[in-house]
């Protein structure tokens, strides 16, 4: 419970297993907030979609709060390929590294691990990344660029937060908690299907011109929400789907790229308030 002025509220954690390629979420872990994040990605660690019967690895990356020595190994023991902000304190072998791209061996209870070092103190915070990537070509800059496209989970939690006001439920039972939480997640996955699907038919309208554009998200997800019980009920469902998706190819947005705003940092709380609720 948090307490503000003698007021409380229940509070939950919820960790993503995201597709950053596709722009997917395919897992989730929603509890209380006495299981941590590494309880999280461990059980995520789990989940059936990481099953790969094809010929390639799955690539997980984490930012600084999962770190564990642990983690690593059930990572290498599920043949899984890994990219993992740490700390300084992390590991002895990764303190005792100098800044600079190098492999080393971590020695723990009969235990030998090859990992990765990317290392660059340089700048006011030190960035230090861990990992079992080892051909010549993902070099530092490579690790530094794959890193940086975990940052679209913060945009699809943003997402989640305004644009669905997720953290608005509309009663109090756990059932129903957990219904308007899936019911998000499945808007926004077919929301991202969608988009993806539209910019395939138009992709040369979408990059020929003087300017690159993209579909309005925004858009999508609104039409979306409003058209999802009848895509789920009509028998006709694949026209009512073609004339959306012509409907979303009209609403166009320029992307602009190198455009960065300050991250400001702040004691979190809902984004909207309780008296609020989108209907899904």
């Amino acid at each position: 419970m948090k307490k503000n002025n003698h007021s409380s509220y229940p509070m939950a954690r919820l960790t993503v297993l995201y597709d950053v390629t596709n722009d997917l979420i395919v897992d989730v872990q929603f509890t209380g907030i006495s299981i941590g994040e590494r309880e999280h990605a461990h059980r995520l660690l789990s989940s059936g979609t990481l099953a790969n019967d094809r010929n390639y690895k799955n690539l997980i990356i984490f930012d600084r709060g999962y770190p564990s020595r642990a983690l690593i190994h059930e990572l290498e023991d599920k043949g899984l390929s890994y990219l993992i902000r740490c700390s300084h304190s992390f590991l002895s072998c990764v303190n005792g590294c100098p800044d600079g791209d190098h492999t080393v061996t971590d020695i723990y209870k009969g235990r030998t691990t090859q990992i990765r070092i990317i290392k660059d103190t340089s700048g006011e915070e030190p960035h230090i990344l861990v990992s079992n990537l080892f051909e010549d070509r993902q070099d530092a800059s490579y690790h530094q660029n794959l890193y940086h496209r975990r940052w679209e989970i913060e945009t699809k939690y943003g997402e989640l937060k305004t644009k669905m006001r997720l953290e608005n439920f509309s009663g109090k039972n756990p059932q129903v908690i957990r219904q308007d939480l899936y019911a998000a997640l499945f808007i926004s996955n077919l929301s991202a299907l969608m988009k993806s699907s539209a910019e395939a038919e138009m992709e040369e309208k979408l990059t020929s011109g003087k300017h690159k554009y993209q579909l309005n998200r925004s858009y999508i997800i609104g039409i979306v929400s409003r058209y999802v019980k009848s895509l789920l009920t009509v028998p006709n469902y694949k026209k009512q789907l073609t004339a959306l998706i012509t409907r979303i190819q009209r609403m166009r947005s320029i992307i602009r790229p190198d455009r960065h705003f300050k991250r400001i940092s702040g004691h979190h709380g809902t984004t909207n308030g309780f008296y609020i609720r989108v209907n899904l």
